[in-house]
């Protein structure tokens, strides 16, 4: 397991099945990076605090051994 957490956060109307994020993720699988891209809600409609809450939970699940505080 890596000391550090990637999140992608996806664009406007988009998903995680979105882009090139199905082709990444088995390769960060297979290096044992600890990741995620969560599907924010409203994607064609987006509120900025839904999306921040989202990626905050994200945030607080990692496994990280040094966290950046912003």
């Amino acid at each position: 397991m890596s000391n550090f957490k990637l999140i992608f956060v996806h664009g406007y109307t988009a998903s995680h099945l979105a882009d090139w994020y199905p082709n990444i993720t088995p390769m960060l699988e297979n290096k044992d990076v600890d990741f995620s891209i969560p599907d924010l809600p409203g994607s064609k409609k987006p509120h900025s605090a839904n999306w921040l809450k989202i990626i905050d939970q994200e945030y607080k699940k990692t496994k990280a051994l040094a966290q950046i505080k912003i």
